[in-house]
């Protein structure tokens, strides 16, 4: 990004040839990084404009031609937050909310219950076996999608790669820094029951067993996405039935937690028949 965009980023402060480079541009990233994401205090972008400009990592004349300008006065204002919140949105635009989605309905529906690993995404099953243990609110859901995957965002940032790509140099190299950020995710969300039900054990794992292998399972976007499309095609698909609604599920697929899915769809008025 910094190499794409010279007219934009300072590409002196950038440039990394001694450890103490980049121990300064890790505490400048940092501070901007913080200053970003801090929701106990409210700093307005013309703040972050400020750190910016202090830290040299954009240009000086960058930063002016934005502050100097009367056009940008009340955009300067603006709580960082609300740019925040759009720039989640912008990045991740393919989750939805409810509203409008019913659509055409049926005196009968026949909702089959499968997995699906290309696009679109949907893991079914693993939101069932969400589903079962906990209760599931979309708004939740997806505001936890969106945390998530900031963090993930960040972290491949960091690393100028992704997990899938590690291999065992890259690993080496990197180890100590994926130990940090795993035990800081790790209690940033550790009362997170959507978290803890989808991605937790993944990290987990790798911090008991810090392998290649366990690397390429940590920071997926596809752990929580694709049991939150599994969980909006299920509320769109039970929506369509007007009296009669049948969910065809695959026994093999629900071991170890058949008999909580099934109070579960018990508890919501469904017969259960085998």
């Amino acid at each position: 990004m910094f190499k794409r965009n010279p007219k934009i980023f300072n590409d002196s402060v950038f440039t990394v040839k001694k450890h103490e480079d980049k121990r300064r541009l890790d505490n400048f990233l940092r501070k901007i990084s913080e200053l970003y994401n801090d929701t106990d205090r409210i700093y307005s972008i013309n703040s972050v404009l400020n750190v910016l400009l202090e830290t040299e990592l954009v240009r000086p004349e960058c930063i002016s031609s934005i502050i100097d300008d009367e056009d940008y006065s009340l955009v300067l204002d603006v709580k960082i937050e609300e740019f925040r919140f759009l720039a989640q949105y912008l990045k991740t635009p393919n989750v939805s909310t409810q509203h409008g989605v019913k659509g055409e309905s049926y005196n009968t529906v026949f909702f089959i219950a499968e997995d699906n690993n290309k696009k679109p995404l949907v893991h079914m099953y693993r939101f069932f076996k969400m589903w079962s243990s906990m209760e599931v609110s979309l708004n939740d859901f997806e505001s936890f999608y969106y945390e998530y995957v900031e963090w993930i965002n960040e972290t491949i940032s960091y690393l100028g790669f992704k997990l899938p790509e590690i291999n065992s140099a890259l690993h080496k190299e990197h180890q100590g820094y994926l130990k940090s950020r795993i035990n800081q995710l790790l209690k940033h969300f550790e009362n997170n029951e959507y978290f803890n039900s989808l991605c937790s054990s993944e990290y987990k794992a790798y911090l008991d067993n810090s392998i290649v292998t366990t690397a390429k399972k940590c920071f997926k976007e596809s752990q929580v996405y694709g049991p939150l499309s599994a969980y909006r095609l299920f509320y769109v698909g039970c929506s369509r039935a007007r009296r009669n609604l049948s969910v065809f599920i695959d026994r093999s697929k629900i071991e170890g937690f058949s008999s909580q899915l099934m109070k579960k769809f018990n508890e919501i008025g469904f017969e259960i028949m085998e």
